[in-house]
This record gives C-alpha cells, sequence and structure tokens, in this order.
C-alpha cells in the first residue's frame, strides 16, 4: 500500500492544480491567494492555509519555468503575477542577491557556534563547515569580480563599436556632400 494517497478524487496533487491555473496565463495576470485557495479547496476536506498554497506554488513556478519559459514573482499580501520576460533577470538577481546573504549569514552562523559544547565531533564537523562557507563565498566574490570586469569590457566594446558605426557614418555623410558639391561644381 503506498504511503501518499491522492487527496483529490481526480488524483491531482496541489502542486498540479497551481500549475494548472498558471499555464497559459498572460504576463501581468495576477492570480490572487482567494483564488488559489478556492481552486485548492475544490473536492478537499482540509483547510487551505497560505503555506500550503506557497508549498505548492514554489514547485508549480519552478515547472512553469521549465515547461512554459514563464516565472510567476509574489505581490505581498496579493498572490502571485506572471512576469513580464523582461523581467526575469531583474527576478533571478534578486534571488542570487538573497541567494548570497543566505550564504554569508549561514557562515556567520557558524562563526558563532560556542566550539565548547560541541563534542570533538561535532566541533569538527562545525569548523570544516566554516570553513567550506568561508571558501564558498570567496569563490563567489572572485566570480562575481570576474563577471562584473567582463560585463565592463564587453560594455566597452560595444561602445567602441557604436563610436565606429558614428564615425563611419559621418565619414559616408561627409563623402556624400563633398561629391554633391564636386557634381554641382562640375555641372555648374
Amino acid at each position: 500500500m503506498s504511503k501518499f494517497l491522492p487527496v483529490r478524487a481526480d488524483g491531482r496533487s496541489d502542486v498540479q492544480v497551481i500549475l494548472e491555473m498558471l499555464r497559459g496565463a498572460e504576463p501581468d495576470t495576477l492570480f490572487t491567494y482567494q483564488q488559489m485557495a478556492d481552486a485548492l479547496g475544490v473536492g478537499i476536506d482540509t483547510e487551505v492555509t497560505r503555506e500550503k498554497i506557497q508549498r505548492a506554488a514554489v514547485v508549480a513556478i519552478k515547472r512553469l519555468e521549465e515547461e512554459e519559459k514563464r516565472t510567476a514573482t509574489v505581490m505581498p499580501r496579493l498572490g502571485y503575477r506572471i512576469a513580464r520576460a523582461n523581467e526575469h533577470s531583474y527576478i533571478a538577481g534578486g534571488r542570487k542577491r538573497r541567494g548570497t546573504r543566505q550564504l554569508a549569514r549561514g557562515r556567520h552562523t557558524l562563526e558563532s557556534t560556542r566550539l565548547d559544547e560541541l563534542t570533538q565531533a561535532e566541533r569538527s564537523r562545525s569548523i570544516n563547515d566554516r570553513i567550506r562557507f568561508t571558501l564558498y563565498e570567496q569563490i563567489l566574490v572572485a566570480h562575481e569580480t570576474r563577471l562584473n570586469r567582463q560585463d565592463q569590457l564587453i560594455e566597452s566594446l560595444f561602445k567602441q563599436q557604436e563610436d565606429r558605426q558614428r564615425q563611419e557614418d559621418q565619414t559616408r555623410r561627409e563623402h556624400e556632400e563633398t561629391r554633391r558639391r564636386v557634381e554641382a561644381l562640375e555641372n555648374g
């Protein structure tokens, strides 16, 4: 006998219910927590909490990203909104920043561990974890620095290309003007 049985008669999970709501939705479509609670509440006898909605939405949004190349963003106290394609980079950047902060918080937590209250094995594990987290942070900072330098170089190359193009356009206009003047003098 299976440990996990479907709660709904149709066999759909909470994730599937939320995913079906999100599929095919246009950017800027808002799905309120109430709409999601109503959808999740159909065919079940248990209360639908905000936590239940959020747990299902996290997984459903990941699947939406994979299947439809769309994502949804949290609208505090309202629900979830389908993001426009031009927002995806901003959303990803926010997730990266939160991840970086969480890594720093993890390292800080390990640094504040009272080693004298640990067994030798626990102390060794804690020290190893602290070293690992510190290295992760250093690698992340070094990588970010390298990427920033590359971004600056790419931006500089694009600017040089734009400047070169402007100069070529200016030279072309000057040649055209000179050619017109020569023709006018010759026909004059």
